[in-house]
């Protein structure tokens, strides 16, 4: 698969192809970018895969010193957000 990298016009952020992450329910895909300052960021758009009352529709981001780490700390993120809406 290519890798699809763009910048924004004031070069503030390198994204690259989707990626998929799944916990207890929650479905987030995901871009990671880099900053000019160097720091990587995750983006992910996440959505339910139950049936819940209100399905979450929200963005979760992630940071870290390399994309790797952005990603982990996306996935915290999700995981915290799934034992949320699950505990309602």
């Amino acid at each position: 698969m290519a890798d699809n990298a763009r910048s924004s016009e004031s070069g503030a952020m390198e994204l690259r192809n989707a990626r998929i992450l799944r916990t207890r329910g929650l479905l987030a895909e995901y871009t990671t970018g880099q900053a000019p300052s160097g720091e990587w960021f995750a983006l992910g758009s996440v959505r339910s895969e139950l049936t819940l009352p209100s399905p979450p529709a929200l963005i979760l981001v992630g940071t870290g010193r390399s994309a790797e780490d952005a990603v982990g700390g996306l996935m915290i993120e999700l995981e915290t957000e799934a034992l949320r809406v699950t505990n309602r």
